[in-house]
């Protein structure tokens, strides 16, 4: 969870400064991450398309 909240700090650091590539590459990361933790929360099963959707976000960031 602290890692969440730590890419979104840096995300709004680097947009409020006009770097908005790495802003968006941070909001890519942030987005895989939720769906990581996100997928948790649900069984095994459930958890396993969120998963996938997580790992193809962080890898691309």
């Amino acid at each position: 969870m602290a890692l969440v909240v730590t890419i979104a700090l840096l995300m709004m650091k680097y947009q409020r400064q006009g770097n908005d590539c790495v802003a968006a590459g941070f909001l890519t990361f942030l987005a895989g991450e939720s769906l990581l933790l996100a997928g948790n929360a649900a069984g095994l099963e459930a958890s396993v398309p969120s998963y996938v959707g997580g790992i193809t976000l962080w890898a691309r960031s």
